[in-house]
């Protein structure tokens, strides 16, 4: 009960949010990287993208000393495209519909050639492609730490809502590895807020279940 009515809240402040003249519901990006795109990851979607392989999936390219990246396996899923990891991952449009949710997972990680003390994780949205922060609420989740490292500077499980947190970053110890699957996780999701009819629908169901509990309470 008590996390619907946060949900509730939350929804109708960032409701209340102005929305960028550039800002789009079907074309937007968001950066994950070392603070330089090229070493980073674009994530968003697109009006000419489907969730599945397609031209504006790259794959990460070979030799870096840092790494940010989705991974896929081909026939996992539904995806088409060759086994790896991505440094762009676009999809198709979320659907303006209550709950409708996009998830990816991504990795962090050094080269063997890396040798500073610590890698931030920085991000930020493609000023080309701005996402709108009045219909879609966007999170950022650390999922898992690098394999082997037991202490960090940000706790696993950590979230923070990017619609008020547009950029920053996170430090974490220096990893280095040959396979990206080892290095630190995280989730990134984007989730359209209802429709005014779904919110009054919303509302209307809190008050009834507030009511009930008023009546048993009496009882």
């Amino acid at each position: 009960m008590s996390t619907k009515i946060i949900k509730f809240v939350c929804i109708l402040i960032l409701q209340s949010m102005c929305l960028s003249a550039h800002a789009s519901t079907t074309d937007w990006r968001w950066w994950f990287c070392s603070g330089f795109p090229e070493y980073g990851t674009a994530l968003g979607t697109s009006a000419t993208a489907s969730d599945g392989a397609d031209s504006l999936d790259i794959a990460l390219p070979t030799g870096r000393y840092l790494n940010c990246a989705t991974y896929y396996e081909q026939g996992v899923d539904g995806w088409t495209g060759k086994t790896g990891f991505y440094r762009t991952d676009v999809r198709s449009p979320l659907v303006a519909q209550t709950e409708n949710t996009k998830t990816w997972l991504f990795y962090f990680w050094g080269g063997p050639s890396l040798t500073d003390s610590d890698m931030y994780l920085a991000w930020g949205y493609n000023s080309d492609y701005r996402p709108d922060f009045q219909n879609i609420v966007y999170t950022l989740k650390y999922v898992r730490p690098a394999v082997g490292i037991t202490e960090g500077y940000v706790d696993v499980g950590t979230t923070i809502c990017l619609n008020h947190h547009g950029q920053g970053a996170w430090k974490f110890p220096t990893y280095t590895t040959t396979n990206g699957l080892d290095g630190y996780m995280f989730e990134f999701t984007a989730t359209v807020i209802p429709e005014p009819a779904s919110i009054l629908a919303l509302l209307t169901g809190l008050a009834g279940i507030g009511g009930i509990a008023i009546k048993k309470r009496q009882a």
